[in-house]
């Protein structure tokens, strides 16, 4: 693997070239196969039903594509200390969510589907938070509370 976490290379396996693949600024991905040394193949867009191919079975592209996914929801829900909460929500060991952060494993299926309905129900209490400010009455902009001590 790459140390810059947008590029992924996998090596050779039975003879087949080494794999690069690179997420975009658009949110897709692209791939090249490094044929030899030297050699600068052009980046090929990876198709979406691909993409969706890889996660189900669990390859070590699937498993780079989820490790992002899984960050990006466990600091929208937690913050920046979210492994502990997403285990304890999973029902899983810490160990299992870090092994999924690095790439090492993936969601499985009924864990992704945990999550988003916690992020649903998150979006849900943000709304009604909204709607209780904006149902407010104005307040004029030069008021002031001054709070005394009793």
């Amino acid at each position: 693997m790459s140390r810059d976490p947008d590029i992924l290379r996998l090596p050779a396996v039975n003879g087949g070239p080494a794999v690069e693949y690179r997420r975009t600024d658009e949110g897709g991905y692209e791939r090249r196969a490094l044929m030899w040394r030297g050699h600068d193949p052009e980046w090929e867009p990876v198709e979406t039903t691909d993409i969706a191919r890889q996660i189900e079975m669990r390859t070590p592209f699937g498993a780079w594509i989820m490790a992002g996914v899984t960050e990006q929801i466990g600091r929208a829900l937690w913050g920046e200390v979210w492994h502990l909460p997403m285990a304890t929500a999973l029902g899983v060991d810490k160990r299992v969510v870090q092994d999924i952060q690095r790439g090492k494993t993936t969601l499985r299926r009924a864990s992704l589907d945990t999550l988003t309905d916690l992020l649903h129900g998150r979006d849900t209490a943000i709304s009604d938070a909204l709607d209780a400010i904006h149902s407010l009455p104005a307040l004029p902009q030069d008021a002031r509370q001054t709070y005394r001590r009793m």
